[in-house]
């Protein structure tokens, strides 16, 4: 499934700035951000690429995370009641919002563009 963006801007603070070119994920006080480029399955956490599972989505204005990109890449739990067709979306009593992992061996880190 797939969690609309603008649906997490304020969530304990979280905030969401960007357009259909790159959007920025950040937690309130500024120490954790998550970059995404719409329509790719590329996104940088606290400067280290991941790649996620499923393509990022943007349409008519507004962009589409994977659910399993939230699950996996933030604190925030994210559930769906097929019942009545709506997410939820929680943060677990935290007080500032983190991506994880923070740091990753796994994960290729962002190259550098010598100009």
């Amino acid at each position: 499934g797939y969690f609309p963006i603008s649906a997490l801007n304020g969530i304990v603070g979280v905030k969401v700035v960007g357009d259909s070119k790159s959007i920025t994920i950040s937690n309130p006080s500024g120490s954790e951000i998550m970059e995404i480029v719409p329509d790719s399955n590329i996104v940088t956490i606290n400067g280290v690429w991941k790649k996620t599972d499923n393509v990022v989505l943007y349409k008519k204005g507004e962009c589409y995370l994977p659910i399993d990109l939230v699950s996996k890449y933030t604190c925030l739990s994210v559930s769906y009641d097929e019942k009545n067709a709506m997410y939820t979306v929680s943060s677990a009593g935290t007080k500032d919002i983190s991506f994880f992992p923070k740091n990753s061996v796994s994960d290729t880190p962002v190259k550098q563009i010598d100009s």
